[in-house]
């Protein structure tokens, strides 16, 4: 190691240096993965994903523009929209909360597309449940999930 008033004033051993760098860049790391992760954990609070899928194509101008066709049925972001608002809101008047789960047992419809992202748009877990369960499994799901809700269609 030289100290003095000379050119580098202090120079460490490259093992001290080393050592300090190694240090130093570790807190980094740590303050970097913590800011991070609180980032992320304030995005994730504010994200919901039926604002991307739905919401999105309004924002971007395609409201007119097809988005499901079924059976005879054609429908346009702008109707699937209006449809997932819709069901969010119901599912919200009738107590429905952030978290709260909702067994979704409906075939591939348009009220399918309605009832999973009106779930999750209003902030709750949509179930949506397979239409050709045997008995056995409708219990073990009916035990299982810790529903608040079902949404569903007798055909």
């Amino acid at each position: 190691m030289r100290v003095g008033l000379s050119s580098g004033s202090f120079s460490p051993s490259p093992y001290l240096s080393r050592t300090f760098h190694f240090g130093l860049q570790r807190v980094l790391d740590v303050a970097r993965a913590w800011a991070e992760a609180y980032i992320f954990q304030a995005t994730m609070d504010r994200f919901n994903v039926a604002e991307y899928f739905v919401d999105r194509h309004l924002d971007e101008g395609r409201g007119d523009h097809l988005a499901i066709l079924c059976d005879e049925e054609q429908l346009t972001y702008r109707q699937i929209g209006e449809l997932v608002n819709r069901a969010a809101n119901a599912l919200g008047e009738l107590g429905l909360r952030k978290d709260d789960r909702v067994l979704i047992l409906l075939p591939d419809s348009p009220a399918f597309v309605a009832a999973f992202w009106g779930a999750i748009k209003l902030g709750a877990v949509a179930v949506p449940v397979n239409t050709l369960l045997s008995l056995d499994e409708w219990e073990f799901v009916l035990r299982t999930a810790a529903l608040a809700a079902w949404w569903f269609t007798i055909a």
